[in-house]
């Protein structure tokens, strides 16, 4: 990640801790947000494997255990 990368994503979520709300407010942070997808992309081998939705599905639990409720800005979607 680049410091400009960092510095752009770091502003986004400072505004998103402060209002709740969960938006691009311009192409530097679609672009930022394209970089680390790409960065995680390259790491990972799961999106190949046959069980790819449930191992999504394991790590979302994982991650969310002791959480209560919906945290800011999530909207539940059925799709994996």
């Amino acid at each position: 990640m680049t410091e400009d990368e960092a510095l752009v994503l770091s502003a986004f979520f400072a505004r998103f801790e402060k209002d709740g709300e969960f938006s691009l407010a311009s192409n530097a942070e679609f672009i930022a947000f394209s970089a680390v997808s790409r960065q995680i992309d390259q790491r990972l081998v799961q999106p190949f494997q046959d069980d790819y939705c449930e191992l999504v599905s394991q790590a979302r639990n994982r991650l969310q255990q002791g959480t209560e409720g919906l945290l800011p800005g999530v909207q539940p979607r059925s799709e994996a």
